[in-house]
């Protein structure tokens, strides 16, 4: 019934049904996003495209790291704890995101689903319930090299472990993500841990359509 996968892998040989774990930060961010309901929220790996799409609605708001060199600025970091004030409610939101949003670069056109700790046990039942096939992506490093707190989701979410919110904290306490927060810097701020690490910090499901990203 599931299949995980972690870097590297090629990505044609997944199927239809695909659940995309990214935990430090992505599905996070997405899941407050989504939280505060905005009109449209359009994530990707493609800085071009936020480019475009901002230019054809400059009230939007932009969240991400601009590629090296390149001169386009973000309203917010790619951090949970950077957005958590924010307001999106009815607005556009741009979200840039290597990892995860490259691989709904690559999976336009499959049923997409988007978890991390944030929202595991919904996705779990979800998935549970729709008697279907899933491929679990976890997206590791910059969609490159698997990391432990992806696969660790993944493994709660198939039910291979059991949910226990100080399992997970022990389990990461020394995996290179985590010890990298550990220096608090602005971009990546030490609080992201705690909120990226919170089990079920929503109750929905959050799926991926053609780089939309939308609450089931």
């Amino acid at each position: 019934m599931y299949k995980i996968y972690e870097h590297p892998f090629d990505v044609d040989t997944l199927e239809n049904n695909v659940v995309i774990i990214d935990v430090l930060r992505a599905a996070t961010v997405a899941s407050i996003v989504c939280l505060k309901r905005p009109l449209v929220y359009y994530m990707t790996e493609d800085e071009n495209k936020i480019k475009e799409l901002y230019n054809e609605n400059p009230l939007s708001v932009t969240i991400g790291k601009p590629e090296r060199n390149k001169l386009f600025t973000y309203g917010y970091v790619n951090s949970p704890s950077h957005i958590w004030d924010g307001q999106f409610t009815n607005k556009v939101v741009l979200h840039r995101s290597r990892a995860c949003g490259g691989m709904l670069d690559k999976l336009r056109n499959k049923n997409v689903l988007i978890a991390g700790f944030c929202n595991v046990s919904a996705v779990s039942e979800y998935i549970v319930n729709s008697d279907l096939n899933w491929d679990i992506v976890c997206c590791g490093f910059n969609a490159e090299e698997p990391n432990d707190e992806d696969k660790l989701c993944a493994e709660i979410l198939t039910k291979y472990v059991t949910t226990n919110q100080n399992h997970i904290y022990k389990k990461l306490e020394k995996s290179d993500s985590i010890t990298f927060f550990e220096n608090n810097q602005p971009e990546y701020p030490k609080k992201d841990i705690q909120i990226c690490l919170t089990l079920d910090l929503v109750s929905f499901v959050m799926k991926g359509y053609n780089n939309v990203v939308s609450i089931v």
